[in-house]
């Protein structure tokens, strides 16, 4: 079970690089709403954050999966690591409905509907 608490720590090590390459995108997608850009940039940043989170919400999936192995196999649960992972899909899952909320709220505008 060695090898399974290696995996996870390296992996672990990716996904804390990758968390800055998330919270980059992010950057430069709130940049563009500041600036006056073409539409074409801001659909391309738009398209590679939706990516980017989408994936590191999916790799946070693996990560915990390798948890929950380790839960099993060794009987120890490393709750700090868990709640770091769990911090971390919450952070690209808000970016992820942050940036659609604004996506198309730039695109199509806001309307109120009186009844």
């Amino acid at each position: 079970m060695i090898r399974t608490r290696r995996l996870y720590a390296y992996s672990e090590k990716l996904y804390s690089y990758y968390m800055l390459i998330v919270l980059f995108t992010g950057g430069v997608y709130s940049f563009n709403l500041f600036l006056r850009t073409t539409e074409l940039f801001l659909s391309f940043t738009t398209t590679v954050v939706t990516l980017v989170s989408s994936a590191g919400i999916m790799y946070g999936g693996y990560l915990l999966t390798l948890l929950i192995l380790i839960l099993f196999k060794d009987r120890m649960l490393l709750a700090w690591k868990f709640m770091k992972t769990l911090l971390h899909m919450i952070i690209c899952s808000f970016m992820l409905v942050l940036v659609q909320i604004l996506s198309s709220l730039s695109a199509h505008g806001m309307t109120i509907e009186i009844i």
